[in-house]
């Protein structure tokens, strides 16, 4: 049996490895190594490649969500915007009718005004009314009682005529039977 020697040469990292060239156990373990290294390089990358599909899957994923709840978001902007001009349509609409409701006021402060004038002028035509009616109760009265007194003032000179006729006639009945 023959034994070789091996000659150690130097790494740069200051490791020793096997020159291959001389031994061919070495050589089967050196190739067996780079296969595994090669096999494990080739996992590594496989695995890399998995994690890399399934991130790209989990990106996409979410990007399709954002997506659609971006959609949906539009949407509802779309919504709130259609809603938001009804609302300002309502507030004009309301403004409008503010607006006119307070021209109806003015309109209606001006009425009230000329009422509660045409009021106060006609109370003070019906207190007027009322002293005149007072007055004219109280003429009245003064007048039925000069009615009265006039009136018996008239019977009386009627009576006293009455009477100096019917004197008058006796004294001309006694004259003539004198």
């Amino acid at each position: 049996m023959t034994h070789t020697r091996s000659t150690i040469a130097s790494t740069p990292a200051g490791g020793c490895s096997l020159s291959p060239s001389r031994n061919p156990i070495n050589e089967d373990l050196s190739k067996q190594m780079k296969e595994n290294f090669q096999k494990m390089k080739v996992a590594s990358l496989q695995l890399q490649l998995v994690i890399a599909t399934e991130s790209l899957a989990a990106e996409r994923s979410q990007k399709l969500d954002a997506l659609e709840y971006l959609k949906t978001l539009e949407k509802d902007q779309d919504s709130l915007k259609e809603e938001l001009e009804r609302a300002q349509q309502k507030a004009l609409t309301a403004n409008k009718k503010v607006e006119t409701l307070e021209d109806q006021n003015k309109m209606l402060q001006k009425l009230n005004i000329k009422l509660e004038d045409q009021f106060e002028r006609a109370n003070n035509a019906n207190k007027n009314l009322e002293r005149e009616k007072d007055m004219i109760s109280k003429y009245s009265m003064t007048l039925e009682k000069l009615c009265l007194i006039y009136e018996a003032q008239i019977a009386d000179a009627k009576n006293s005529r009455d009477d100096a006729v019917k004197q008058k006639g006796t004294a001309l009945k006694d004259a003539d039977i004198r």
